[in-house]
């Protein structure tokens, strides 16, 4: 918790002023300054704090004479519009953790949701602008300092696998794009939109396994919905039960394994129906696998599927 000051704010019985948007984030236009500065309250991962201690904060930003509070992420999604929080004027970054946002907050709450250009704009004559992130959030800085945005690298990558003659061309920029994903200091559903994206332009089975190694790496039960089709397609079945295994594992040793282990059961399902007797059938004869992918002989046998949805069942809530 700390303060940050500007140079602007209005009087603590000043009106508010008015809302409105800057690079999708809200604008708190405040009335004419009477003080050297204004203090705002910031805080972060509170989701394992409980009500009781969420009242510190706003107890704490009113003493300090705060006039709003950030929260830069990581707050429950039971906690957002709590009242324990106050009536300060409070903007929330949204993380991986919020699943079930509210559909309506009090008027004090202002969420800002998963972007690249997350700002606050505070002041009418002399504004200050406050850039709020959970995540490092350096493509905004990349793009402030003159380089190419993620999405504009991204967006001439795709370019390039949609329209080059040259198939080595293409495969690169491939290959290129996909190393996006793998960007950790981006949000899961992020890295899931990016693989998105690209899914209309996989064409091959080399390709599709490129494709399906990306999405394996992605902590987010969204990466199912994309690898799970694959599973129907035997020449890369393997890499897409691999895939699918991965996914899985990086969830379940995530903070959050409680709440995304209902989510697994039916991939795994699918998983053990499409390879059943499987493991035979691919260990011998003319039709064995190369070498390179024949991971699923392993990954997939059934004492590890079977491993994967006891400690899946034994995180599930009965009624949840």
């Amino acid at each position: 918790m700390r303060e940050a000051a500007r140079k602007e704010g209005p009087r603590r019985d000043a009106p508010a002023g008015s809302l409105t948007t800057i690079l999708g984030a809200p604008i708190l236009r405040r009335g004419p300054p009477d003080r050297d500065a204004m203090r705002i309250f910031v805080v972060s991962d509170t989701h394992d704090v409980p009500i009781s201690e969420l009242e510190l904060i706003s107890k704490e930003a009113k003493k300090r004479e705060c006039e709003c509070i950030i929260h830069c992420g990581d707050l429950e999604d039971a906690h957002l519009g709590h009242p324990a929080l106050g009536d300060l004027p409070i903007w929330v970054y949204l993380t991986n953790l919020n699943e079930r946002v509210p559909a309506t907050l009090p008027s004090n709450w202002h969420l800002l949701q998963n972007d690249e250009r997350q700002v606050i704009e505070f002041g009418v004559k002399k504004k200050t602008r406050i850039y709020v992130n959970h995540y490092l959030g350096v493509e905004v800085l990349r793009s402030q300092l003159g380089f190419p945005s993620l999405q504009a690298a991204a967006s001439e990558l795709l370019a390039v696998v949609q329209n080059a003659t040259d198939p080595a061309e293409r495969a690169l920029a491939l290959r290129s794009y996909l190393d996006l994903t793998d960007n950790q200091d981006l949000p899961a559903t992020r890295r899931v939109a990016l693989c998105k994206q690209a899914a209309p332009l996989i064409q091959s089975a080399e390709q599709k396994r490129l494709f399906l190694a990306a999405l394996g790496r992605i902590p987010s039960p969204d990466a199912f919905d994309l690898i799970l089709p694959h599973l129907a397609d035997e020449a890369i079945r393997a890499e897409a039960g691999t895939a699918v295994l991965n996914v899985a594992e990086r969830l379940l040793k995530g903070q959050n394994a409680p709440k995304v282990a209902p989510r697994l059961i039916a991939p795994l399902e699918k998983v053990a129906e499409a390879t059943a007797g499987t493991e035979s059938m691919r260990t011998s004869g003319p039709m064995a696998p190369r070498s390179s992918h024949c991971g699923l002989r392993t990954k997939c046998a059934v004492t590890t599927l079977s491993a994967f949805m006891v400690m899946v069942s034994g995180l599930v809530v009965p009624g949840a």
